[in-house]
């Protein structure tokens, strides 16, 4: 099912680029540490997605721009997490995109947030139609009976 719950970095130059919640929510979430050495979290495998052709100041300064975008209080587990800003700074270093799988159970369960969302919005709209209780469109089943039955026209439920 491809679902499971991954960490991500991206290594460049000789160092792990990664994105996590900040204690308090304070400063950024964009943190560096060696490849593969992160201490919270167990490494499973690297994935090449190429080279880049930035230099060190190029990357520092693509670092130092994102960090204004991914503070750590705007960490979301499902929505903006270390695998969304792999995805951004992959892109940004201008290499391969990052697998699809590797969004793993955050991805299933963010779909399956916007339908059960999806769903209680349809249900918000039926609830809202039948003023709450269904009365609304019991009156209009009540009218068109009677327009029918005056009218000497059969009236089917």
């Amino acid at each position: 099912m491809d679902a499971g719950l991954f960490h991500a970095g991206v290594e460049v130059h000789g160092h792990e680029f990664s994105f996590g919640m900040t204690r308090y929510g304070q400063g950024t979430g964009l943190f560096m540490c060696r490849p593969k050495k992160n201490g919270n979290h167990a490494y499973r495998e690297s994935l090449f997605l190429g080279h880049t052709s930035m230099r060190r100041q190029e990357v520092k300064k693509v670092t130092q721009e994102m960090k204004k975008e991914w503070m750590g209080h705007t960490y979301r587990l499902l929505s903006k997490n270390c695998i969304h800003f792999s995805a951004a700074f992959s892109k940004r270093l201008g290499v391969k995109e990052v697998p699809r799988w590797v969004f793993g159970m955050a991805s299933l369960a963010q779909d399956l947030v916007q339908s059960l969302a999806n769903r209680t919005e349809a249900m918000g709209r039926a609830i809202s139609l039948t003023n709450c209780n269904g009365s609304q469109l019991l009156d209009e089943i009540a009218e068109e009976r009677r327009q029918a039955l005056a009218s000497g026209t059969r009236y089917d439920l």
